[in-house]
């Protein structure tokens, strides 16, 4: 039988995060997750700290969200 305990230490070699942190440090007083747009033009943020939140769902979500301001939607219906 194989056990795998969910811990810190277990979260910081899964998921490469300083003391196996999970998802933002945004208290629930300080609003939403921030979007994908930064201070810097031409650069963009996705993934579990950014909107819509943590797990690979939301993860996944976030770089299509990203990917579909980026190409024009007549560019993507003629892909498809």
């Amino acid at each position: 039988m194989l056990e795998l305990v969910g811990s810190p230490l277990t979260h910081a070699g899964y998921l490469r995060r300083y003391r196996g942190t999970y998802g933002p440090a945004i208290a629930a007083d300080q609003g939403m997750f921030p979007g994908m747009y930064t201070p810097i033009e031409g650069l963009y943020r996705v993934g579990d700290s950014t909107l819509p939140g943590i797990g690979v769902p939301a993860v996944a979500a976030s770089g299509i969200l990203c990917a579909n301001t980026l190409v024009d939607v007549g560019r993507v219906l003629e892909v498809l």
